[in-house]
């Protein structure tokens, strides 16, 4: 009949025709397309975080990194529970951070906030500082040859003495002075007070923007240069060095945070000459980003010649 007919080559229509067709729109429109979160965030996080930015605000942007970090961080959270319930804790255990969080009480979204916050604390910070101070120490011949023979001095071989290290470390500390990772400090007052005449009460947030103090004339000499030779030079002792905030608040890794910049600079400067990098300008004249820490949007330009490879 000619329903039938009609019936039959409409089906090998469909089958070899109109479905290839449809499968294909599927898989090109759909399949093939990036999700969405992933197009925006990426797209906009290159337009971000590539241009100078005076916003402290946490925009879309901070906020998708920083929730991929937390997401990071909880399921080791989840891990770290179910071990220490399913077998007898060791004194290495007993001394970790969650060890002593998990003791507290503190909550699993707490903990995994707090290994964010060290993540970001550990790493950008003594990152940021250090590559600043080697691209001073490229431009400064004079303090380059001095760590260089402070580091011979202490060198046996590829081992070296970091205990004997003082200009390094002075070096590291000048750093995180002039190039302060942390731009502000923020306090809660616990009780009504006043401070040069102004009237502070109680349960006010006190912010201390850490670049003008490490800035201020009155406290330090030509402010703007990078001088190791200091006198007083000391991160933990000097009253005007805010780089890790001051008082029981203030960082509990700073003395980590030093001997790592310390055993790296030391190293550097001892296997690559460093050198301003010709026809680029410096990171202090470049745009940056200021969020919580800053850095230039064109990067840190330095030269390294290698000097000698260690031995194995």
């Amino acid at each position: 009949s000619i329903l039938s007919i009609f019936l039959r080559y409409y089906l090998i229509f469909f089958l070899f025709i109109s479905l290839p067709f449809v499968i294909f729109c599927f898989f090109f429109l759909i399949i093939r397309r990036p999700p969405r979160s992933t197009l925006s965030s990426s797209s906009a996080a290159s337009d971000v975080y590539k241009r100078q930015c005076h916003d402290r605000n946490v925009n879309p942007q901070d906020a998708h990194h920083m929730q991929k970090l937390f997401e990071t961080c909880m399921p080791l959270v989840t891990e770290f529970r179910e071990r220490l319930n399913d077998s007898t804790t060791t004194p290495t255990v007993e001394h970790s951070l969650l060890y002593c969080l998990t003791k507290e009480g503190i909550t699993d979204d707490e903990m995994a906030c707090t290994m964010v916050n060290l993540i970001v604390a550990a790493g950008e910070a003594p990152a940021s500082a250090l590559a600043q101070t080697l691209e001073e120490i490229a431009n400064n011949r004079e303090v380059e040859e001095k760590l260089l023979a402070e580091i011979e001095e202490a060198a046996s071989g590829p081992e070296l003495d970091y205990k004997s290290l003082n200009y390094s470390e002075a070096c590291v500390t000048e750093g995180l002075r002039l190039f302060a990772p942390a731009t502000m400090v923020q306090r809660v007052a616990t009780v009504d007070t006043s401070l040069s005449g102004a009237r502070i009460p109680r349960g006010t947030v006190v912010g201390v923007c850490v670049h003008s103090v490490h800035h201020n004339a009155a406290d330090w000499p030509e402010p703007d240069k990078f001088n190791p030779d200091r006198p007083e030079l000391h991160y933990a002792n000097h009253p005007m060095l805010l780089s890790f905030g001051k008082g029981l608040r203030g960082c509990p890794g700073k003395h980590l945070a030093v001997a790592i910049c310390k055993i790296a600079l030391a190293r550097v400067v001892q296997m690559f000459e460093l050198r301003p990098v010709p026809g680029q300008k410096p990171s202090g004249e470049c745009a940056k980003v200021r969020k919580f820490v800053e850095w230039s949007v064109d990067g840190i330009p330095v030269m390294a010649k290698r000097r000698w490879t260690p031995k194995a």
